[in-house]
């Protein structure tokens, strides 16, 4: 003899969809925890070892600059703002831009620059420059006078 089956009701069958939900929710925090210890990290109410870095700050304030190269093949020295996040480059006209760290090296071209080629832009996110005391210099060069670099920046 079977027994009859008890209907359950729309109410209960919903409280029984969010108690597995709450459990899925557990085990999945219970496995992110775990992960997390693993990489070295804490989490919060964890009480020790290292906690995770933060999160980076976003940009707040956009900076517009240009270095116009008057003269072909000569160098030009600039310095980042201090704070800067983020930054985005390109030649006006298209035309290639060597660009370095190290002063003397974009003209003549001497290693290490890097070329932003023609017809490219080059962008960088989430950078510290906070911790770089004087924020960095760098140097640029165009084969074309009159090329205009244009650059956006974050802080």
């Amino acid at each position: 003899m079977t027994m009859p089956r008890e209907e359950t009701t729309p109410a209960e069958q919903l409280k029984d969809r969010f108690s597995r939900l709450d459990e899925l929710i557990i085990t999945t925090n219970g496995l992110l925890k775990s992960l997390i210890a693993r990489l070295g990290g804490t989490t919060p109410g964890d009480g020790g070892g290292t906690p995770l870095p933060p999160v980076s700050e976003k940009a707040t304030t956009l900076i517009v600059a240009t270095i116009k190269f008057d003269v072909a093949d000569k160098e030009y020295a600039w310095q980042f703002p201090p704070g800067m996040k983020t930054f985005s480059m390109h030649s006006r006209s298209g035309n290639a831009v060597r660009i370095s760290h190290t002063q003397g090296t974009v003209t003549p071209s001497v290693e290490p620059y890097f070329t932003l080629k023609a017809n490219t832009a080059y962008s960088q996110d989430d950078l510290n420059i906070k911790s770089i005391q004087p924020p960095p210099t760098f140097y640029f060069a165009c084969s074309v006078a009159t090329e205009v670099l244009e650059i956006i920046i974050g802080v």
